[in-house]
């Protein structure tokens, strides 16, 4: 890790742990990247248990950044493949299987669960990996209070678009 943030040749690197669901977990790692030296630590929370130990976990000060599209996954006991075809979910939900795509739209306790987030650690540098999330999902986590969003390259554009004309509103 020291010879990455070396050839990064930037400050303030941040080396992220992710599947972990106890602050004593993150406090080995932040251990380490100490020992190290050269790096920050933070933490990808994904899974239901880490969302709840957030604000432990917020102590720190280290940037937190939520894998959403994971925790819906596991939430409701999808398999990896039902992430690659959001349409699949569209028919089951057009034809009444399911009540809704939840990769679009968040049911009541996983809205609970992640604006929770934002209270219980509001101190915290919080943010959302946004890779996964349809744009509908995107709104409804601005709408819950989210304001940094990491996304791919290729997906900056629309995302800048939707959110920009989320804070018009």
């Amino acid at each position: 890790m020291a010879a990455a943030a070396k050839v990064a040749d930037h400050e303030n690197v941040t080396a992220i742990i992710g599947g972990i669901g106890d602050s004593r977990e993150f406090d080995a790692f932040r251990v380490e990247i100490e020992r190290v030296g050269q790096l920050e630590a933070g933490a990808m929370l994904q899974n239901v248990v880490a969302l709840d130990a957030a604000q432990e976990l917020s102590q720190s000060g280290a940037p937190l950044w939520i894998d959403v599209a994971e925790i819906v996954r596991t939430v409701h006991g999808f398999p990896v493949e039902v992430q690659q075809s959001l349409e699949a979910l569209d028919i089951y939900a057009t034809s009444g299987r399911v009540a809704n795509n939840p990769f679009r739209h968040l049911a009541g306790f996983l809205e609970s669960l992640f604006s929770g987030v934002l209270l219980r650690a509001e101190s915290a540098m919080i943010g959302v990996d946004g890779a996964g999330c349809s744009p509908e999902l995107l709104d409804q986590l601005y709408h819950l209070g989210f304001r940094r969003f990491a996304m791919p390259v290729t997906r900056r554009d629309e995302t800048r678009f939707l959110l920009g004309r989320q804070q018009e509103e």
